[in-house]
């Protein structure tokens, strides 16, 4: 449910108020740590009016391979960002070309070079900014097991 969550933009506030203001269950739903039966999906689905499918069907491959991105490029985010400013720079792009490129606000991406908390550079990003540079992989940004945090 949390890709899916996620996919929908429904995490932070709208998750939030249709939860009542429960900001941890919010928190939780949305990093994919809460257990859930299909009436609460039914439930929450109601609340933010969408069809109950959208929040319980099975993600395509694809869907699954961007949340694995998601997932390991938000629990290693300054790795990540790291990796994409220094693609970036040695391919003579500046940090407003890598805004443009990924389609990311600029203080967003000066925010992450200068090591501070930034949004999560997703795989669509990645995607992005790799059909710039010839040969690039976008899951090359992603950190390597032993540099994970």
């Amino acid at each position: 449910m949390a890709y899916h969550l996620h996919r929908l933009n429904l995490t932070g506030e709208p998750l939030r108020e249709a939860l009542k203001g429960k900001a941890y269950l919010a928190t939780a739903l949305s990093q994919g740590r809460a257990t859930i039966n299909h009436d609460f999906i039914l439930e929450l689905a109601a609340t933010l009016s969408i069809a109950a499918d959208e929040l319980s069907r099975a993600p395509t491959d694809d869907e699954t391979m961007e949340w694995a991105f998601y997932r390991i490029s938000a629990n290693n985010s300054k790795a990540v960002w790291s990796k994409a400013i220094q693609l970036a720079q040695n391919n003579n792009l500046s940090i407003r070309d890598l805004a443009t490129l990924t389609g990311i606000d600029q203080a967003h991406v000066v925010r992450a070079a200068s090591g501070k908390k930034a949004r999560v550079f997703t795989l669509d990003h990645a995607q992005r900014l790799a059909a710039s540079i010839p040969s690039a992989d976008p899951h090359s940004l992603l950190p390597d097991d032993n540099e994970r945090s």
